[in-house]
């Protein structure tokens, strides 16, 4: 498994994450896919040098569009599984392990994930909404399983992917132009890969 963290001009994010990261103990390998410049790359250098993390540094261009510098950096993965967090939010690391067991026991899926919620950062933590919390989708055709995905819709995402399958709707994203559009995409390509 690899964890990557796309990330630009943000280096207060990327700083706290990986700082929640250390404190997990987080055992598995990172890659901070960063497009920023100037001070934020400076800043983030510093950070990811300071961690006891396994961490790989991979700069890109600041133009990079975003799903160019995620295709480039899953490109470069060599771990059976990977997933997306961006440097703005927080991967329940708990729960990592028991989605990978899923994987492995499931050779027909090619993505595990759980809730998504959204919070409030400030003195407290506050969770104020669980989104996508719908249930598996699992049927042997394809066009079953996309149906099922548009019919009560999960964005994927940021889910525990098999490399292979991450890799392969990379491409394609190309074709169409809306960050929207690439979402959809996304998801579409993944459930027809496999079960979610």
């Amino acid at each position: 498994y690899t964890l990557l963290i796309p990330t630009y001009n943000r280096p207060d994010h990327l700083r706290r994450l990986l700082g929640y990261l250390a404190a997990r103990r987080f055992e598995f390998p990172i890659r901070v896919l960063d497009s920023s410049s100037g001070d934020g790359l400076s800043e983030n250098r510093q950070t990811v040098g300071g961690r006891e993390l396994d961490i790989a540094h991979e700069v890109y261009d600041p133009a990079i569009p975003i799903h160019k510098k995620v295709e480039l950096g899953v490109a470069s993965v060599e771990s059976t599984y990977c997933s997306l967090c961006a440097d703005d939010d927080v991967l329940f690391t708990d729960e990592l392990n028991g989605l990978l067991d899923i994987l492995d026991a499931n050779p027909g899926l090619a993505v595990a994930h759980g809730y998504y919620v959204n919070f409030r950062s400030g003195e407290n933590f506050d969770i104020w909404y669980t989104d996508y919390s719908a249930p598996s989708i699992v049927a042997d055709d394809p066009l079953t399983r996309l149906v099922e995905q548009m019919s009560d819709y999960q964005a994927i995402f940021y889910g525990v992917h098999r490399t292979d399958t991450m890799k392969s709707i990379q491409v394609p994203l190309d074709r169409v132009k809306s960050l929207w559009a690439k979402e959809l995409l996304t998801s579409t390509l993944a459930v027809s890969a496999g079960g979610m």
